[in-house]
């Protein structure tokens, strides 16, 4: 996890200057595809994957989790008023840890209620892409229907 934590937090910078130079929507987009991609290959392939290939999907799954939500923050704190920043920038950090271990607690039930650690991973794995796909989805239909410019 350390290296993928690492890279992740290494291309906040990039996320920041693609924000400026394009605005939300190429981050938000780009980090659900790759979001999505990383977790496809890590729940089609659960057994048969090597440690660097889990490491490199991980980074893979941390960019894209990175991207959407350093951007959509972003947008949204860009869109409040100055007075407000600072709640909504709490509410976000709060709720971000909030969810956070709730996903810890969700993830440690679905692998140790499995019969074995790969299978629980597994399905751990294609728990996070169905959520990742509905998204996806969701994302979509927002960019489809607003512009966030």
């Amino acid at each position: 996890m350390l290296p993928g934590t690492l890279i992740g937090a290494l291309f906040n910078p990039k996320v920041g200057k693609l924000y400026d130079a394009k605005g939300p929507k190429l981050g938000i987009i780009f980090g659900n595809v790759l979001l999505a991609i990383s977790l496809s290959f890590l729940s089609i392939n659960t057994g048969q994957l090597s440690f660097l290939t889990i490491m490199f999907l991980y980074i893979g799954f941390t960019v894209g989790r990175n991207f959407p939500m350093n951007t959509i923050i972003t947008n949204t704190l860009d869109k409040i008023s100055l007075s407000d920043k600072t709640n909504a920038n709490a509410f976000f950090q709060t709720t971000n840890q909030f969810l956070g271990s709730l996903g810890t607690s969700v993830a440690s039930l679905v692998v140790s209620n499995s019969i074995s650690l790969e299978k629980g991973t597994h399905n751990l794995f294609i728990l996070l892409l169905c959520l990742a796909l509905f998204n996806f989805i969701g994302v979509f239909k927002i960019l489809n229907k607003k512009s966030l410019d």
